[in-house]
């Protein structure tokens, strides 16, 4: 399974721990006591010492093997470098490194010098686009700085840059410059991760969330989307509106169905594992909501049996997450026969589930038969019944009461969890919940609503919550830019009726901000390309079959390139600092902190897990261009055909242009990514509906 980003040669991982013993001396003895006093002497020298700050290298990597973005930076000899050769930095740039780590760290040290002249060198290190420290070099001697960042294993990006050249003009000739040699990886210890989730089970009292043990708890995490659901836009372009099954009709027209329905078993036992879950823990987020798909666990040639791959998969999903003490919650996002006419519920027709009694029953059964499965397995916080749909109010509700009927028949612990009607936005449906131990969950995205602050809706939300005298918490939100989300963030963890929030998606291919973003091949990237869009160039047999192995390695956790400004975001609260003091053999300098600009405010549960030490805490910059509100013509969905626009990237790049932003003329409600992933629907007829002055039809297409 190849990677998808370049690894780069080492040196190899150094066997450790590396230890410094102890000298010792004792002052002289008499008789018997002397005796025994040389024998434990003896005894002490003859074993090792304990470690003194043991640690263990991880990898070690040659600056040389980076990529050198600045003028005049350039490889050159040096006989005291550990390679044989270092970089030096003429003029300011910074050498780019992408590596990956075949285990934890929590540690790097930069091995440095510089020419001195009016002061010393300067420069800053950043890991996973985060800045984590800036120094200077006081010496014309090799000398290692090291500083706190832990790491999971997997990819990870470094940037060390120079910042101050200085020169002085002839005769004098005094240049400054940095010398870059090898960066190192260590670990001393463990990660932190979430500490384990307590006996019981996650409970409502009042507005307030509470855990197992009663303690105020905060949901902070994020989806899992494009595993065990399909969206095109999800693994392509920004404009991919297909769903899970026409992807694999496509992909079956290509590789014939044996092997497509083999790809799809080995995206469901790769996109997500274990390692996952470990880095959400470390990253200090204590929830995913995992949206899926109900043929995972049903066909409809076979209604009411349910397939066991699907079991092992959500078995494998619980053990994975009770490893990693991470929360789950279970979302149907797409029901039998489907809650929408859009591609996010997988609709295929010509059934529908409002117009089907047997699809409203085989909903019933199902959602019955996962509470009995997992009603015992406290790692579950609660079953969000139906993701996203626009229906009467008194149809949901009836929907919503005839489900948990059947969930408390089994299963009288587990949290139910109702989304607003109308995209999770409205909950007039609502003059009581239907069950005593429930949460309110709405969806919220910045380009929704253009020109509006997200201030303005919450107070709808907040109104829900005391009228129903439930928590409520944002089920989706995301898919923008860093600065939005960081104030999204803000909002939620500052109201005392939101019980938490996960933010859309934990990994996806490049596009919006994602904690991890998958790393396409070009045989990855033209077979999901085509089968997002046959309209586009099709591969062959054999690029088919490479594109779906590459595909399959490119999606795993230790092939994607981790964004840490998100993490920061989303999870961190503590701030990075130095390491301990340089080795004793390095050159005697102060080594200045770390950056300690405090992250997003974080949840105050006494439940929620301490968020993780991380490498870099800064607030995150504004990127150049950003917009809440991204202005997108989108496409009308119909029952059985879409219509698609221009590329995302290229109508992207001309809204960054200095020309003043407008405001799209809009094929439907919101020209929106909810739109384009929540909202697209069409009437019986196959015409476009507003959103916001829907005309529901229970009848089938």
């Amino acid at each position: 399974m190849p990677s998808p980003a370049r690894r780069l040669p080492s040196t190899g991982p150094t066997p450790g721990p590396i230890t410094r013993l102890r000298a010792s001396a004792s002052p002289p003895r008499r008789g018997a006591l002397a005796l025994v006093s040389a024998l434990v002497c003896l005894a002490a020298t003859a074993l090792p010492a304990p470690p003194a700050d043991a640690s263990t290298t991880v990898t070690v990597t040659e600056a040389e093997n980076g990529k050198l973005d600045g003028w005049y930076m350039r490889t050159v000899a040096d006989a005291s470098a550990s390679n044989g050769s270092a970089v030096r930095y003429d003029w300011p740039g910074s050498v780019r490194l992408k590596l990956m780590l075949p285990a934890d760290a929590d540690a790097i040290t930069l091995r440095v010098r510089g020419d001195q002249c009016g002061g010393a060198p300067a420069y800053t290190l950043a890991i996973d686009n985060a800045p984590v420290a800036d120094g200077t070099v006081a010496s014309t001697s090799w000398t290692d700085r090291t500083y706190t960042a832990p790491l999971v294993a997997g990819t990870h990006s470094v940037d060390a840059r120079y910042t101050n050249d200085h020169t002085e003009p002839w005769p004098n000739a005094c240049d400054r410059n940095l010398y870059l040699d090898a960066v190192t990886f260590s670990a001393s210890g463990s990660l932190p991760g979430n500490p384990p989730v307590p006996d019981g089970f996650v409970h409502q009292s009042g507005t307030q969330l509470l855990d197992g043990a009663n303690r105020p708890l905060r949901l902070r995490g994020v989806n899992l989307g494009g595993w065990l659901l399909w969206e095109g836009w999800v693994w392509g372009q920004g404009f991919d509106y297909i769903g899970e099954s026409a992807m694999m009709r496509n992909l079956s027209s290509l590789v014939g169905p044996a092997q497509a329905e083999q790809f799809r078993s080995d995206v469901r036992a790769n996109y997500v594992t274990g390692s996952d879950f470990k880095a959400m823990s470390a990253y200090g987020l204590n929830v995913a909501r995992v949206l899926f798909n109900y043929r995972l666990l049903e066909d409809d040639g076979q209604p009411f049996v349910y397939k066991q791959s699907g079991w092992g998969v959500l078995d494998r999903l619980v053990s994975d997450a009770k490893q990693a003490n991470v929360y789950l919650v279970l979302d149907m996002q797409a029901a039998p026969c489907s809650q929408m006419y859009a591609f996010i519920s997988d609709y295929v027709g010509p059934d529908f589930l409002w117009s089907s009694p047997q699809c409203q029953d085989r909903m019933v059964a199902l959602w019955k038969t996962i509470a009995a499965r997992y009603a015992d397995q406290n790692i579950v916080a609660g079953f969000d019944l139906l993701g996203e749909t626009i229906i009467g109010d008194a149809q949901l509700l009836a929907l919503y009461k005839r489900v948990t009927a059947a969930i408390r028949g089994v299963d009288r612990n587990h949290l139910i969890i109702y989304e607003g009607n109308y995209m999770a936005r409205t909950f007039d449906l609502f003059t009581a919940l239907p069950d005593s131990n429930a949460m309110l969950s709405f969806h919220d995205y910045p380009w929704a609503f253009p020109g509006q602050d997200l201030t303005a809706r919450m107070t709808g939300y907040d109104a829900a919550a005391k009228r129903l005298n439930a928590p409520q918490w944002a089920g989706e939100f995301g898919q923008s830019t860093n600065e939005d989300i960081q104030k999204y963030v803000t909002v939620f963890n500052s109201d005392p009726l939101m019980a938490g929030w996960a933010q859309y998606t934990w990994k996806q291919s490049p596009g919006f901000a994602a904690l991890q973003t998958i790393q396409h091949t070009p045989a990855s990237r033209k077979l999901i390309d085509w089968i997002n869009d046959p309209s586009r160039p099709r591969p062959t047999l054999a690029e088919a079959e490479q594109g779906m192995s590459d595909f399959v390695g490119a999606s795993r956790f230790e092939n994607t390139v981790h964004d840490a400004k998100l993490r920061n975001i989303l999870g961190a609260t503590a701030s990075t600092a130095p390491a301990s003091a340089p080795a004793a053999a390095t050159t005697p300098e102060s080594t200045p902190p770390a950056s300690t600009a405090s992250a997003a405010p974080s949840s105050t549960s006494t439940a929620s897990p301490p968020a993780p030490v991380s490498p870099g805490t800064a607030a995150p910059s504004k990127r150049a261009g950003g917009k809440a509100a991204r202005c997108r013509r989108a496409p009308i969905l119909r029952a059985r055909g879409r219509t698609r626009t221009s590329s995302p990237r290229r109508r992207s790049n001309r809204r960054r242009s200095s020309a003043p932003k407008r405001r799209c003329r809009r094929t439907s409600v919101n020209a929106t990514r909810e739109e384009a992933r929540d909202e697209r629907f069409s009437d019986a007829s196959g015409g476009a509906r507003s959103c916001r002055t829907p005309r529901v039809q229970a009848t089938a297409p």
